[in-house]
């Protein structure tokens, strides 16, 4: 076996039943998340779903580069870099060069961390596929592999349970072996009226859906629109409430809300810079009212734009890249009429 020691002893502890106090005093390695609490933990599985060029692929990107970096993703914590296998068999090999090279214009990359395989017809259901795989995983030894996406990489009946059970089985003895993480993005199958958000809308068999520790489902906010909703299903841990995000011009989705959430008035800016002083950055201002109001800092800095709008408080700010400054007015403003 290839295991690494911490999973070689458990593994040891656990090839038998053990009486309940026993089990309660083993000492067992826990492992912090790698993105956010619970949304990709070592050795677990996830799911990113989405309909038909939504973007899916542009999303795994971003999650992969930002473990690979250590930088948050939508706002989720990565706290260290994630070493990174990705292996894409949609898109052409140009196509993801030209995508990774704006996606990295203002970002760098440490040396081995992310690797990434194209195009090819590597299949999970058969012997062939099954060891080269095994043999990539050996000899880089990624913390995370993204498989995108999952119908490219087998010729079963995704409508079949018994059949998809064959590359379920497939994953989970990568995964026990290497102590992997594994991500594959999937297809959504075709929407039904009525039908709720969520990993209900994967495609195929309900094996996909029991199998995931986590999943994130991407849809469009509205027929047309380039917004999209993000929603969470975790089985390990809470999951976080939907987001609303947005691609940049870096190809870098960003969130740009959450869902049902809670609205704000300029005055709350207006107020928030009273008292701090009445002179205080940008950037206290944003994290005071997001901390105080529950609310995102992006809500929060859409509310600042139009507070400046309104010239409810005045922004000061010497060159472009330098730190923004916001005041109030010297004309008292009131606030009452701006909530």
């Amino acid at each position: 076996m290839n295991m690494d020691m911490e999973q070689s002893q458990t593994q040891n502890n656990l090839d038998r039943p053990i009486e309940l106090n026993e089990f309660l005093a083993l000492d067992l390695p826990q492992k912090e998340s790698y993105w956010g609490d619970g949304l990709l933990e070592p050795s677990s599985i996830s799911v990113i779903g989405g309909g038909s060029k939504i973007g899916k692929t542009i999303f795994a990107f971003n999650l992969g580069l930002s473990l690979a970096q250590g930088s948050p993703f939508l706002g989720f914590p990565i706290n260290s870099p994630v070493k990174v296998l990705i292996i894409q068999q949609e898109v052409r090999d140009c196509s993801v060069q030209k995508r990774l090279k704006l996606m990295l214009a203002n970002r760098k990359i440490p040396s081995d961390a992310f690797y990434y395989k194209g195009m090819g017809g590597l299949k999970l259901d058969t012997d062939t596929g099954i060891r080269q795989l095994h043999g990539w995983v050996k000899t880089l030894r990624p913390q995370v592999l993204i498989l995108d996406p999952l119908y490219k990489f087998h010729n079963q009946n995704e409508n079949s349970a018994q059949e998809m059970l064959r590359i379920v089985d497939a994953l989970d003895n990568l995964r026990r072996m290497y102590g992997l993480s594994i991500v594959f993005i999937h297809h959504h199958r075709k929407p039904q009226q009525g039908e709720q958000f969520g990993a209900q809308q994967l495609r195929g068999s309900s094996v996909l859906f029991d199998y995931g520790d986590s999943y994130i489902t991407l849809n469009y906010h509205k027929k047309g629109q380039d917004l999209l909703r993000v929603d969470f299903k975790l089985r390990n841990a809470e999951s976080p409430p939907s987001l609303f995000i947005k691609r940049n011009s870096e190809l870098w989705y960003e969130v740009v809300g959450g869902v049902g959430q809670k609205k704000i008035g300029v005055g709350v800016i207006v107020e928030a810079v009273k008292s701090l002083g009445g002179r205080a950055s940008q950037k206290e201002v944003t994290e005071e009212v997001s901390k105080k109001q529950g609310v995102s800092e992006a809500t929060v800095r859409r509310q600042i734009q139009e507070a400046i709008k309104l010239r409810a408080v005045i922004k000061e700010q010497s060159g472009k890249h330098t730190q923004a400054y916001l005041k109030l007015p010297d004309v008292k403003t009131d606030v009452s009429q701006m909530s």
